[in-house]
């Protein structure tokens, strides 16, 4: 190693020894790197000094006003910002700086300053607590902070505590002082091996893991998967939701497309609708989030114009092929999954979009090996699941911390995941092997939840998991036994959440609270996680008085609201009464019903959580032997309609489409008053389902999807269609045409609606009930 450029060696002298390093590998020829070597120089300054200096690198949208700077006007910036950090606030190479602020131009020339001035970054994620932040200036005994004004709350009251944070800097004081400092720099001559970030992670223990990463480090995360599977270019322009406080949004967002003289558009606030509107101001090319927001853009899509969108990158969470698919046939574009982590700074496991493979994360990256490992260290053969193992150009490095020897072993680092690999070298991604919870995209210590839980005067003890749920994949579920005195019920529930959030980071909360009279231990006391929960589906919420209940197929309880009491000890939801059941059996001796159920039944069992809609309708109609299918679509959703056609005639069949407004009239024949219309003052006319209906009728289709209808046109439609019909797509114009959300979040967005004295009920069932798959 080059010897260190470091005054404050305080990070340094607390890397693991030798013996507990990763094997490092060097075997490409880009991933090789000279002695000294400052990252910024290579991302900022050479862009500036080859010509580059007037190319646009940053967008933004403050305030509803569009910005861009140049590479010279980022540099010039940073200099400036460096020269303060030195000259003002004293700033020794080694130094650790934290930061803190949401994506933005400012946080991109705060992380290039710290770093030219031979500083160690330390970012940090806005939604971060002032005991998380307290924790993190602890470990990296963190000495200036550079916060955004907007996040000063949090700030204050974690240097309130903080013995080793010596001055906190806003960035409208540091803009200040800026503009009063000279735009050159001389930047520090690192060393490769320098380190240049400390980036945070909680594991299963809670406490925060300080991952070290060198000046060389960075360069390799824009070397190694960017070369091979991205392959941007100086034309691309990158967008996305992955913060700067991430690893892998330093990458994504910022440095991979400096690197290859390319811009990026920063969002502070990151939502679908804002994502596709940067797209669509911008012309952005490559778009990068986590399938949960995918699932969420995909409704979206048509009401912007993506056509300069070539490239969507996936991470955060396992990628589902359901999402994988929704996405190809709104956008056209293959999404781009990939696996890497905070320890490896980098993006190991990926596909190009034509190597892509279904259910399968990617392969390893040129410059890296995987492994999969079984319980002794030794390579599983294929498809045998076992722990994850890397290494290549990065690797783990932790601060000081024991969990290095177990993490590190032989040369490899050791992930916490569970995978498979087939014989052609895909991976298959099988889960986590520890206790961390993945939701939406957030890594979540359980025992994060549990500390936060169990400062609240009406818990006695607790246990956090995560449980199933269709649209974060896991969500973090409490089981809480409270102290005597405190009821169990919904508003401990809502307090206990409240409680969390005001602690710690919002999106670690309990969104799911089951109240129990004890927890699950071994005779030493330990808790056994892995029995919290183990029976719990998507719909569960509750705990029932009997333990078979958790079995119960019915998501309706009626038995816990007293229904037992009412119609006897043997009423159950989920049975079918005598009469009810020998009415069912007539009814199904109809030949087309018959068929109808069996082959419905068919293709639940054979796509069951693998097949989206779609795939369902298309196996449906061909188990069903029909040849022409008819669309019913709002006219809202043409493109659309425009799509699923071309998908079914890739498939054989022959489709027909019509829109409502076939054979509309005008709403005043009806007795519209001006004033009732959507818009008064204009023409607007009538959606007409009959005719919808009576044109696929007239055409011989026997099969009809309806798209987006009109709450009771889609009544009249199934009033008139002489043909079989499914909804595909159910219109709602709050939720992005997704209701069942409203519903699944009833007490919350029902009760804002209407009220707390109008809350949402369950149903009452009738006796024979009814069964809910």
């Amino acid at each position: 190693m080059a010897y260190s450029a470091h005054v404050d060696s305080f990070a340094r002298d607390r890397l693991p020894p030798k013996e507990l390093w990763p094997e490092l590998l060097f075997e490409l020829p880009e991933l090789t790197y000279p002695e000294r070597l400052n990252c910024a120089t290579e991302l900022l300054d050479k862009q500036v000094f080859s010509g580059d200096a007037e190319r646009p690198v940053l967008h933004a949208s403050i305030d509803g006003r569009r910005y861009s700077c140049s590479y010279r006007e980022l540099l010039e910036r940073a200099n400036r910002i460096a020269n303060v950090l030195v000259n003002d606030l004293g700033l020794e190479p080694g130094n650790r700086v934290l930061l803190r602020s949401p994506n933005n131009p400012m946080l991109a020339a705060c992380l290039f300053a710290v770093l030219k001035a031979g500083g160690i970054i330390v970012p940090t994620m806005p939604l971060l607590r002032a005991r998380e932040l307290g924790q993190v200036i602890e470990k990296a005994k963190v000495r200036l902070a550079l916060c955004d004004a907007r996040l000063r709350d949090e700030m204050q009251a974690a240097a309130a505590s903080a013995k080793d944070l010596e001055r906190v800097v806003y960035f409208d004081d540091l803009e200040a002082r800026a503009e009063r400092r000279s735009a050159a720099f001389a930047n520090v001559e690192t060393a490769a091996e320098d380190i240049a970030m400390i980036a945070f992670t909680s594991g299963t223990t809670g406490t925060p893991k300080a991952a070290a990463h060198f000046h060389r480090d960075v360069m390799a995360m824009c070397d190694a998967w960017p070369r091979s599977i991205l392959q941007p270019d100086e034309s691309d322009v990158f967008c996305g939701t992955p913060p700067l406080a991430f690893t892998h949004g330093l990458g994504i967002m910022l440095c991979i497309p400096m690197r290859f003289g390319a811009s990026t558009v920063l969002t502070e606030r990151p939502a679908p609708a804002a994502l596709l509107q940067a797209i669509h101001d911008f012309r952005c090319t490559v778009m990068a989030t986590a399938p949960t927001f995918y699932r969420q853009i995909v409704p979206l899509a048509g009401r912007y114009d993506l056509r300069s969108l070539r490239k969507a990158v996936s991470s955060g969470e396992a990628l589902a092929d359901a999402t994988r698919q929704l996405f190809r046939e709104a956008t056209g574009i293959e999404l781009i999954d990939g696996l890497g982590c905070t320890e490896m700074m980098q993006t190991f496991l990926s596909h190009t979009p034509e190597r892509a493979r279904r259910g399968a994360t990617g392969y390893v990256i040129p410059g890296y090996r995987a492994e999969v490992l079984d319980t002794d260290g030794k390579p599983c053969p294929p498809g045998v699941v076992g722990r994850l193992a890397v290494k290549g150009a990065s690797g783990c490095l932790y601060l000081a911390d024991e969990r290095q020897a177990s993490r590190v072993q032989g040369g490899w680092y050791v992930t916490g995941d569970a995978f498979a690999r087939d014989e052609d070298g895909y991976f298959y991604f099988h889960g986590r092997t520890d206790e961390l919870i993945v939701s939406a995209g957030y890594n979540i210590s359980p025992l994060d939840v549990e500390s936060a839980l169990l400062e609240h005067e009406a818990v006695a003890e607790c246990g956090v998991t995560g449980v199933p749920d269709a649209q974060r994949g896991r969500v973090v579920c409490a089981f809480v036994v409270l102290k005597p005195g405190y009821s169990p019920g919904e508003a401990m529930s809502r307090a206990l959440q409240q409680f969390v959030k005001d602690a710690i980071a919002p999106y670690k909360y309990p969104r799911r609270i089951e109240f129990v009279e004890k927890l699950p231990r071994t005779e030493t006391g330990k808790l056994q996680r892995f029995k919290l929960g183990a029976n719990m589906s998507e719909q569960e919420n509750i705990t029932y008085r009997d333990p078979a209940c958790a079995y119960c197929p019915a998501s309706v309880r009626a038995c816990s609201e007293g229904e037992a009491e009412k119609r006897g000890p043997g009423f159950c939801p989920s049975k079918v009464d005598p009469g009810t059941q020998e009415r069912a059996h007539a009814l199904y001796a109809n030949p087309e019903t018959r068929q109808i159920s069996r082959v419905a039944a068919l293709v639940e069992s054979t796509g069951y959580c693998k097949w989206t809609r779609v795939e369902e309708v298309v196996e449906f109609s061909k188990r069903m032997g029909y040849k022409k299918i008819g669309i019913a679509n709002c006219i809202a959703f043409v493109d659309l309609a425009y799509v699923l056609s071309g998908i079914l005639e890739s498939h054989g069949f022959e489709v027909v489409s019509v829109a409502c407004k076939n054979g509309n009239i005008p709403k005043e024949e009806l007795g519209i008053a001006d004033h009732e219309k959507v818009r008064p003052g204009q023409f607007e006319a009538l959606c007409n389902p009959v005719s919808q209906a009576e044109l696929l009728n007239a055409h011989g289709c026997e099969f009809n999807v309806l798209m987006g209808l009109c709450i009771g046109h889609d009544s009249l439609f199934f009033k008139y269609a002489s043909a079989p019909t499914t909804v595909l797509v159910t219109k709602d114009r709050v939720l992005g045409h997704n209701p069942i959300a409203a519903l699944q979040l009833a007490d919350s967005y029902y009760r804002r609606v209407w009220g707390p004295d109008k809350p949402a009920k369950k149903p009452k069932l009738p006796v024979a009930g009814r069964r809910m798959g």
